[in-house]
């Protein structure tokens, strides 16, 4: 069963070198960029982002990573999702509330056990409710940005002249709820 994803992963191989494609991103950037994409980046590592004055919190951009192949080419590896600081500030919320759950569990089970008050349990509650908020906070984020992805895939798409960065088509989950029931 596939995971839903939080931050899509694309990878492809071109024959380009990894100067060659740089050098095709930065023509399209300069060529064709209606959306005022900015790229920062070394030959190797490469973000594809929208400006910052139209730039909201959970706005998408394209994390790069070209690595050259002794057989010839690129293996070019993508994610696309949130800038890195908001990702972190993301997990270690989570981090946070996920301790804060089992902590909970630990010392209510522990209270239960003993035949004391087990307030404890409210602290699990607590760490899951604001798991689930932050989930579900982070999918209407995410659906918010889709427009922008799929415009950040698209230039790249574009850039390259192939088909890499177009989205997974293996089954949603919902698409195998669907043959399930």
């Amino acid at each position: 069963m596939r995971r839903p994803r939080i931050r899509p992963r694309f990878s492809c191989i071109s024959s380009d070198n990894p100067q060659q494609i740089v050098e095709r991103v930065r023509r399209q950037i300069r060529s064709n960029n209606p959306a005022d994409l900015k790229l920062r980046g070394t030959v190797d590592r490469l973000v594809l982002r929208f400006p910052s004055h139209s730039s909201e919190m959970w706005t998408p951009q394209i994390q790069i990573r070209l690595q050259e192949l002794a057989s010839g080419g690129t293996l070019i590896k993508a994610v696309v999702g949130p800038s890195t600081r908001i990702w972190k500030v993301f997990q270690g919320t989570l981090t946070a509330l996920s301790t804060l759950g089992a902590m909970g569990l630990l010392v209510g089970f522990t209270q239960w056990s003993m035949a004391l008050r087990p307030w404890g349990f409210y602290l699990a509650f607590a760490g899951l409710a604001g798991g689930l908020f932050l989930y579900f906070m982070a999918e209407s984020a995410k659906e918010r940005a889709r427009d922008r992805a799929e415009l950040l895939r698209s230039f790249m798409d574009s850039a390259l002249g192939s088909s890499c960065f177009v989205p997974d088509r293996s089954p949603t989950m919902d698409e195998m709820a669907g043959k399930l029931v």
